[in-house]
């Protein structure tokens, strides 16, 4: 990992050098793209030469080629419409490159030599293998794993650089603590997780930013039983509620709901991560400004969320 976090920062250090405005994201892209490929094991495919005459790698373009398609056919509604001849080529060209390394690490884990060589997995690929060995499944792990990797830790430091930028007193203060913790670029220090989670400041730069822009902004969960919400119902919103199929907003007694909650059973509830850290009830009067210190004496709870919550 250390040598793509090396290469991010040298193309960082020539812009600076040459006084350019650059967007950052598409190196944030890149690097994330890098390190989820390196984090599961995936040995990716060559270059392809674009319209440009530019040689751009063929799995990232895939991948975004792909991405977009699905974006077009979500807004579409009926997504079966949008079936073009580059989706469909990206797609298989995704799956191909994933597949490969799947098939190889199932042959490194099936070869009894290799498990006397070495007691521990080299790859989350190598470890998915001691669970299944269904190369099909194993495609679709790895393809979700990598995608959730890739854009949601490229947003994220973006929003990091985008806050930094616009609080240089919280900048300084940020560099100093990775400075004592980790050493600078002349005479780095190990990083290893424990001092990662004790650089303090450096957490609540991360939390903060979270807490603006969320990850996972929205989540959607269905029903899969006749079911009630533990809150939301009476006039305090207090008592449980069931939330039929078709109606937007209502009001009922506790009959009323004991009659309703047959109709629960396949309803989609969809809870927003983005409204509920701005809610000043949880965060206070200054909820928009990014402050990490609030997190200084704070507990992590339920209503912060940036990731979802409960078992994967």
């Amino acid at each position: 990992m250390d040598k793509y976090s090396t290469l991010l920062l040298e193309k960082l250090s020539k812009s600076a050098e040459s006084s350019i405005v650059i967007d950052v994201q598409p190196l944030f892209l890149d690097h994330t793209m890098n390190t989820s490929l390196e984090f599961l094991g995936i040995q990716e495919a060559g270059d392809i030469e674009v319209t440009t005459g530019v040689k751009e790698p063929r799995f990232p373009k895939a991948v975004e080629t792909a991405q977009m398609a699905m974006v077009r056919r979500t807004i579409c509604g009926l997504y079966w419409l949008y079936d073009t001849t580059s989706f469909r080529h990206a797609c298989q060209l995704c799956r191909a490159v994933v597949r490969s390394s799947v098939d190889r690490a199932v042959l490194r884990a099936e070869a009894p030599s290799e498990k006397k060589r070495s007691g521990r997995a080299t790859s989350l690929l190598d470890e998915l293998t001691v669970y299944t060995k269904d190369t099909d499944r194993l495609t679709s792990m790895a393809l979700d794993l990598m995608l959730a990797g890739r854009d949601t830790s490229a947003a994220f430091l973006s929003f990091v650089i985008y806050y930094l930028a616009r609080h240089p007193s919280a900048y300084a203060r940020l560099r100093c603590a990775v400075e004592s913790d980790f050493g600078t670029a002349a005479n780095p220090e190990e990083v290893t997780f424990e001092k990662l989670k004790s650089c303090h400041y450096l957490q609540w730069v991360m939390h903060e930013t979270l807490r603006l822009q969320p990850s996972t902004p929205l989540g959607i969960k269905e029903a899969v039983r006749d079911t009630t919400l533990p809150r939301g119902g009476g006039p305090d919103g207090m008592l449980p509620i069931a939330v039929p199929k078709v109606c937007s907003s209502f009001q009922m007694s506790n009959k009323d709901m004991t009659l309703l909650i047959s109709c629960l059973k396949g309803t989609e509830i969809l809870y927003n991560f983005h409204l509920m850290h701005r809610d000043t009830e949880y965060w206070g009067a200054d909820v928009e400004e990014w402050r990490p210190a609030r997190f200084s004496r704070r507990k992590l709870g339920k209503d912060y969320l940036p990731f979802n919550g409960g078992p994967r």
